[in-house]
């Protein structure tokens, strides 16, 4: 008869400790990892306690890159002997700026959140193309310097995890009938999802999340993490169905992709499923309400939506038994009736209520003559901020001192037989100097170029005319021109 064996961490040392019945759980062990293989019907959970994306996951966190990194992380590094020094702060400005390239679920994830030993990891991450070698030699240079601090975490908080997979292993039942209705809600016959489940140094402070394919879940000592899980694998379900969201996101204005998967998750949890009696959604979104927050706030956003989505969520998975697709024309109808509710309440739209530079979401800033049809195009396809302003010296500082941030792109659109010019407090955003373009476009000739400065990528493009500029600035939008891949620079051929 199979057994569940389970890994504890005891003074340096493994111990192995066989308990009961397997139930459908299974696991593998070395010295360095755990992996537990769980069975939910149409879900496979194989969840991992790895060192490779502990050390990689807090320094993340305590980098402080995004606006949806936890602060607990900080605190605890803080609260060691010695703080967080100034060689500390430099590495971690390093890894923002490698972080900031590659966003959430581009490459980063795919490299680190593995069962892999460090080494092994950032060369199979090289050769998946998922970073650069400079890249990789930068991140292990960095997750070495934080790794025995980050290991003495995860020793402290072993326990916890461990308590947190017998955790799921009573919960088996209930997740097999989680699996089967959102299965069936996104047609799907089976999904494998990888978890990572992460020490967390605080009682209640946690969060979880999905990106590039991987789960993960930070275990607090007394916060029942379980309905988060499911939030994070209802991400998973919908994330196979991701084209069918884009589309439906980019029918309606001022939806987008991100809003309308959180909007659904939230819906399904705190929403529909969710830890104790309270009503967590409801009453999150009654104190944002109070305060006068708008849809502008990311978390607004997603909690008002989720309200939203709620009952209509719960009608198509436990009442019509609906498929996504059935259900996205009402989804996009409540993001509509939200809108004009926002409206009512009078809260400002107006970028200079938000700031944009504390968005995850990136931003696009055009300058110059524009064509209608393809900045639409590009809004559509790059899923970004879109700010179209003139070749006018105070709209240029408005938009990059106020609203760009590292990691953002700008496009800088110029023709020959239009006079207006890049203000010359702003030349250093153009890769070639003004003569250099100015010649060629003499020649009747095309510039299209790729540079990077003050930390965000520039294109220019240049024609002899502003009706060719705006039928060229028409085919790389169409062609993707304009969208970013960080290890190409310099100039490019037409």
């Amino acid at each position: 008869m199979q057994k569940i064996w389970l890994i504890l961490l005891c003074t340096g040392l493994f111990c192995v400790q066989s308990y009961g019945e397997p139930q459908k759980l299974t696991q593998e062990a070395d010295q360095t990892n755990t992996v537990y293989h769980l069975d939910a019907g149409p879900l496979q959970l194989d969840i991992y306690i790895s060192s490779t994306a502990h050390i990689f996951h807090v320094v993340d966190q305590i980098a402080q890159w995004s606006e949806f990194c936890h602060r607990q992380y900080i605190s605890y590094f803080e609260g060691m002997k010695g703080g967080l020094s100034k060689d500390d702060q430099d590495l971690l400005a390093q890894h923002q700026a490698i972080r900031r390239v590659h966003g959430w679920g581009q490459g980063l994830e795919q490299t680190f959140y593995t069962s892999l030993d460090l080494d092994s990891a950032l060369d199979l991450g090289i050769k998946e193309g998922h970073l650069t070698k400079e890249e990789a030699e930068t991140e292990r240079r960095i997750l070495t310097h934080f790794k025995e601090r980050v290991e003495r975490l995860l020793l402290e908080e072993m326990p916890t995890l461990n308590r947190f997979v017998q955790k799921l292993l009573a919960q088996q039942s209930n997740i097999v009938t989680f699996a089967n209705d959102t299965s069936q809600f996104v047609s799907s016959d089976k999904l494998t999802v990888p978890i990572y489940l992460l020490a967390n140094p605080h009682e209640r402070n946690c969060g979880g999340g999905f990106n590039g394919g991987r789960l993960t879940l930070e275990i607090a000592k007394s916060y029942d993490m379980y309905p988060t899980l499911l939030h994070e694998l209802f991400h998973a379900f919908l994330r196979t169905k991701q084209e069918a969201i884009d589309n439906a996101a980019r029918s309606v204005p001022g939806l987008d992709t991100e809003t309308l998967s959180e909007g659904l998750a939230y819906a399904y949890n705190p929403g529909i499923i969710h830890a104790g009696d309270s009503d967590q959604l409801l009453s999150k979104v009654s104190s944002l309400m109070a305060k006068g927050a708008s849809l502008k706030d990311s978390y607004t956003r997603f909690n008002m939506y989720g309200l939203a989505l709620r009952p209509l969520l719960k009608e198509s998975l436990f009442g019509k038994r609906q498929t996504l697709e059935d259900f996205l024309p009402r989804a996009t109808d409540a993001w509509l009736v939200l809108i004009e509710l926002d409206n009512a309440r009078g809260t400002k739209s107006d970028s200079r209520m938000y700031d944009y530079r504390k968005d995850p979401r990136h931003s696009i800033f055009l300058f110059g003559i524009w064509d209608k049809e393809g900045c639409q195009l590009l809004k559509q396809i790059s899923n970004q901020h879109f700010f179209g302003r003139d070749h006018i010296e105070d709209q240029y500082r408005e938009m990059l001192t106020k609203n760009a941030k590292p990691g953002d792109t700008i496009i800088i659109l110029l023709s020959l037989d239009n006079k207006d010019r890049i203000p010359v407090g702003f030349s250093d955003l153009i890769p070639s100097p003004w003569s250099e373009i100015e010649n060629r476009l003499k020649q009747e000739q095309t510039v299209f170029m790729k540079g990077n400065a003050r930390e965000m990528t520039v294109y220019l493009l240049a024609t002899p005319t502003a009706e060719s500029l705006r039928t060229e600035f028409r085919r790389l939008v169409t062609e993707k021109k304009f969208i970013s891949n960080p290890t190409e620079k310099g100039k490019l051929n037409l």
